[in-house]
C-alpha cells in the first residue's frame, strides 16, 4: 500500500464499514414485534459487572480499524463488516426481536453504567447481536494479523461475546445469530476479496 489516506480505496472502503455499523444505531429505533427468550436465557444470572467488556467494545472498535488499516487483511476486514453491518441491519429492522431487561436496584458503578447503557440503548432490534458480528469479525482478524496475540484476542472477543447476556441485553439466539452473521460475513469477504 503506497498511500495511508482515508481517501484511498482502502480507506474508503474502511468508511464504508464504519458506516455500516452506524447504520445499525440508526435503525434501532422502535418496538419490539418478538422475544426470543428461552429457558436457558433464564438460567444465566445478571452480572452488572459484566457492564466493563461489554463498553470496552467502544474504545476497541476504533483501535481495531487503526490496527488492521495497514496490514494485508484490511480489506477482507472493512469488506465483511460492510457485509455483516447491511445484512445484520436488514435482520433486525425485519424481525425486530427485543428483550427484556431486568430491574437495577443497587447504586453502585457498575450498575449505574448498566442502567446508563438501558436508557440509551434500544430494548428493541437485538437479532443479530451487534456487539457479537463486530467483536467475532475483529477478533478473527485481528487475530489473523497478528497471530501472536491470538489467543488473548479471542478470550476478549468471547468476554464481550458472553458479557452481552450477563448485562441482558441479548439472549442466547441473538449471539448465535451474530455469530452465524459474522461467520457468513468473514466466507463471503473471503471470496470477494480472492476474485479482487
Amino acid at each position: 500500500m503506497d498511500s495511508f489516506s482515508l481517501f484511498s480505496p482502502l480507506g474508503l472502503l474502511g468508511l464504508l464499514a464504519l458506516g455500516g455499523i452506524v447504520l445499525f444505531a440508526l435503525l434501532d429505533r422502535g418496538h419490539a414485534k418478538y422475544y426470543l427468550e428461552t429457558p436457558l436465557d433464564r438460567l444465566i444470572p445478571f452480572r452488572p459487572a459484566f457492564i466493563i467488556p461489554y463498553l470496552s467494545f467502544l474504545l476497541l472498535v476504533p483501535a481495531s480499524f487503526a490496527v488492521l488499516f495497514v496490514t494485508p487483511v484490511a480489506a477482507a476486514f472493512y469488506t465483511a463488516l460492510v457485509i455483516g453491518s447491511l445484512a445484520g441491519s436488514l435482520a433486525r429492522y425485519l424481525i425486530r426481536a427485543g428483550i427484556r431487561q431486568p430491574r437495577i436496584r443497587r447504586h453502585d458503578l457498575s450498575d449505574r453504567l448498566v442502567r446508563f447503557v438501558y436508557r440509551h440503548d434500544d430494548r428493541a432490534h437485538t437479532f443479530p447481536s451487534v456487539h457479537v458480528l463486530v467483536t467475532t469479525v475483529m477478533a478473527y482478524f485481528v487475530s489473523a494479523a497478528f497471530p501472536a496475540w491470538a489467543i488473548l484476542i479471542w478470550a476478549w472477543g468471547i468476554l464481550v461475546i458472553v458479557s452481552t447476556l450477563f448485562v441482558k441485553q441479548h439472549y442466547l439466539i441473538d449471539v448465535f445469530g451474530g455469530i452465524a452473521f459474522a461467520a457468513a460475513a468473514i466466507y463471503i469477504a473471503h471470496a470477494i476479496v480472492l476474485v479482487a
